[in-house]
């Protein structure tokens, strides 16, 4: 029965929508729900709607239940429903798993000393030589063997891995192994740790027939294993060069890198001697003599500035009448340049004098008496005399004066 028929021969059809939302009519309500032939119908289509809504939005009567009625109803069909079985996870992939190295090889002295196993022979001699070729090479891994040819400089193979493999009579030998003992043997003192460090790396790259290096300097292998930058680099090469470490034997171009070579060391090799230093022969100086003459200045050198004369009565006497006496060196300059512009000293002295009454009378604090050399350099001796203030001059004789207590302290 679909929804619209089953609505059709429900009893509430033709009843008013009210009685199931007031109080007062709930038991009409029930009994017409109660008398409904598709009661079921109705109930399970409300539950349906109300799917989700809580208890307090349920309201009025729905096909014979109350808003509570209807959320217990729907929380014990809820409740009742068997609850979905969960998936079983999927197990996780087995790791890969590493074969175990075999004995002879050097993963498989690691393995030794790491699980404190007893090592034998064979893998001691692998780690052994595994070390010996990263003190050669920088690297532990295994270098692949050059399958070409000997070249027709007679310069040898050479492979990736810094290594050159005499394969050509049968032999496998590292390069610059002899190089690198004669470095660390018979390095000069003179050189510096740095400086004898890539020397032994510039050995290791080198062959040992030739005592050529091979690979570029500024190669990332050669700068990682030397522990220095590209500038670096060649400020080391410089100074082995100047010391006598190391030869230049090719400019590197576009298609072909720089070439050194190591020379023959000998620990009891001298130091290169520096680079003699041009000097200029100093002019002996004359001796000195009480008769020789002082020079004279010529027309293109002006005269030498003479200092003023420290013995002037003049300046001493307006030294003496100045109040603020400060920069005495200075105010002596100033007084000469005065004297220059034609200023009378008698004058000056007398302004001076006059002045420091003026100030004496006003009280004027020292910090605010010009210092005698701006007073000097400002022509305040021309100054016209300032007049006496109202209040320091004397009272005339027979006028009132204001009666004034000493103890009072008033803003007058």
């Amino acid at each position: 029965m679909s929804r619209r028929e089953w609505e059709l021969l429900a009893a509430c059809r033709d009843e008013d929508p009210e009685i199931w939302f007031s109080g007062r009519k709930r038991a009409q309500a029930l009994a017409i729900c109660h008398s409904c032939p598709v009661l079921e119908e109705c109930r399970t289509a409300a539950l349906e709607r109300e799917a989700g809504v809580a208890q307090v939005y349920r309201r009025g009567i729905v096909a014979g239940l109350t808003g509570a009625e209807r959320w217990a109803l729907a929380q014990q069909q809820a409740a009742a429903k068997p609850k979905p079985i969960p998936k079983p996870k999927p197990k996780p992939k087995n790791k890969r798993r590493w074969k175990v190295a075999p004995c002879g090889t050097r993963a498989a002295y690691q393995r030794h000393v790491r699980k404190n196993e007893p090592i034998d022979a064979e893998c001691q001699a692998a780690a052994a030589t595994a070390a010996r070729g990263y003190r050669a090479t920088g690297s532990t891994q295994t270098p692949t063997p050059c399958v070409a040819g000997r070249p027709a400089d007679g310069t040898g193979c050479r492979t990736d891995g810094h290594q050159h493999h005499n394969q050509h009579d049968g032999r496998t030998a590292p390069v610059g192994d002899r190089l690198v003992t004669e470095v660390m043997n018979m390095a000069p003192v003179t050189l510096t740790h740095r400086e004898a460090w890539v020397l032994a790396v510039l050995a290791a790259d080198a062959d040992d027939d030739t005592r050529t290096t091979r690979s570029s300097v500024e190669a990332p292998d050669m700068l990682r294993r030397a522990r220095v930058s590209r500038p670096q680099m060649y400020a080391v090469i410089k100074s082995l060069i100047s010391k006598g470490a190391l030869v230049r034997a090719t400019v590197g171009q576009r298609n072909a890198v720089a070439a050194y070579v190591l020379p023959p060391l000998d620990s009891t090799m001298p130091p290169p001697a520096p680079a003699p230093v041009a000097r200029r022969a100093s002019r002996p100086s004359p001796a000195p003599s009480r008769s020789t003459p002082a020079r004279r200045p010529t027309a293109d050198q002006p005269p030498a500035r003479q200092p003023p004369a420290a013995d002037d009565p003049a300046f001493d006497a307006f030294w003496a009448a100045y109040p603020r006496k400060v920069a005495k060196r200075d105010a002596r300059t100033a007084w000469s340049k005065a004297l220059k512009r034609g200023a009378d000293p008698e004058q000056i002295t007398a302004a001076a004098a006059r002045h420091a009454a003026q100030w004496r009378a006003a009280q004027t604090a020292s910090q605010y008496i010009p210092h005698p050399t701006k007073w000097l350099n400002g022509e305040r001796y021309d100054d016209a005399p300032e007049a006496t203030p109202a209040h320091h001059q004397p009272a005339i004789p027979g006028t009132p004066t204001r009666y004034t207590d000493p103890t009072e302290r008033g803003i007058f």
